[in-house]
């Protein structure tokens, strides 16, 4: 085990979670407006964090950040940390016994108005405590990071780690 590995367990888990941003954007500054922080905030604690960890963690280069082999193998540290705690949220909010809260929905415009919206509206009617937050965008929503609840897409094969039905047939 390296002295990074050894090392984490004194980190917060904020700390990782900057740690990840960073490593999964294609820059900085991508990862620092996905964090809604300023670039020299998420600088400041990418520094901060390796300097705790006495190694670098990722090589600055002009096209953007690198991980360095230590930063490789804090990688697989974090995503089993986001891992943990996405599970532990998924298992604490299925103990509430009132249906109340948010749920992230994300979907293609061609869904939004017809079919999606009159069962949104509906099902809003029935579970007021629900708050539908709804992304209309093609980009990829991570269910494994928790950034939606349900994602809604038009495909004829989704990726194996998801579920799909088949909602009608445009043939």
């Amino acid at each position: 085990m390296t002295r990074a590995v050894a090392q984490v367990k004194h980190l917060a888990w904020n700390e990782l979670q900057s740690f990840l941003l960073a490593a999964r954007a294609p820059s900085l500054r991508i990862a620092a407006a996905e964090a809604q922080v300023s670039y020299s905030t998420l600088s400041r604690r990418i520094d901060a964090l390796e300097t705790q960890l006495n190694c670098r963690l990722f090589d600055r280069l002009p096209t953007g950040l690198s991980l360095t082999p230590q930063g490789e193998e804090l990688m697989e540290t974090a995503i089993e940390m986001e891992q943990l705690s996405i599970k532990t949220q998924r298992r604490l909010m299925g103990t509430a016994s009132q249906l109340r809260g948010t749920v992230r929905l994300s979907l293609v415009d061609v869904l939004a108005l017809h079919p999606v919206m009159p069962v949104l509206a509906k099902f809003a009617e029935i579970h007021p405590e629900i708050e539908p937050d709804v992304d209309i965008s093609y980009r990829a929503s991570d269910l494994e990071r928790n950034e939606a609840d349900l994602v809604l897409r038009l495909s004829s094969a989704p990726p194996e780690n998801l579920i799909g039905r088949k909602l009608w047939s445009c043939a």
